[in-house]
């Protein structure tokens, strides 16, 4: 496979995570499905939207619990912020900064999750051991953190950007994962 052919496929993965996410609810899924493609293209097997699909399918089976945290700590989160930039609270400026690091370092360990998610694990297990992981694996995490801001900069800037910064993010999440593992044994 040459470079040309994992750009175009991680492009396409990023459209099909963005479609699989807009309800929110699906965004862990969504994750681990792309993630699934990319360790098939990486793995020269077949991939595509019909496989996509699958994968998708399987990963909502038991992505209720994860998805519902998203959703919630999202709009926790959301709720932070926006009472932060509205009013003239003393120290909001610390609290911004949390709520950011906050937001950023779940965000790492959701992808580092869908990464390492396995069809026939249970997404409480795979938060659990990438949060493990996260902290673990360091330089992995910044990596992963700087994929994410990166993301998310790019989309503030161009929004019509997001559905193909999702896919450069889920290769980043593979990619640092494939990286740990081979340095962890």
């Amino acid at each position: 496979m040459n470079r040309l052919e994992l750009l175009a496929e991680s492009l396409l993965l990023g459209v099909l995570v963005a479609v699989a996410a807009v309800p929110v609810v699906t965004l862990p899924a969504a994750l681990a499905a792309g993630c699934a493609g990319v360790r098939r293209i990486a793995g020269h097997r077949k991939a595509g939207a019909r496989v996509f699909a699958g994968d998708l399918r399987r990963a909502l089976r038991t992505s209720a619990p994860a998805g519902a945290a998203v959703a919630g700590g999202g709009a926790l989160l959301g709720f932070d912020a926006f009472v932060l930039l509205r009013s003239a609270i003393p120290g909001r400026t610390a609290v911004a900064v949390v709520v950011a690091a906050v937001a950023l370092a779940g965000l790492v360990v959701l992808v580092r999750a869908a990464a390492g998610w396995r069809p026939e694990q249970r997404w409480t297990a795979s938060l659990r051991a990438a949060g493990q992981r996260g902290a673990a694996d360091l330089s992995g995490s910044a990596l992963l953190a700087a994929a994410v801001v990166t993301v998310s900069v790019l989309t503030w800037q161009l929004p019509a950007l997001l559905p193909l910064t999702l896919g450069c993010l889920v290769v980043a999440g593979v990619a640092v994962e494939t990286r740990a593992a081979a340095r962890h044994g």
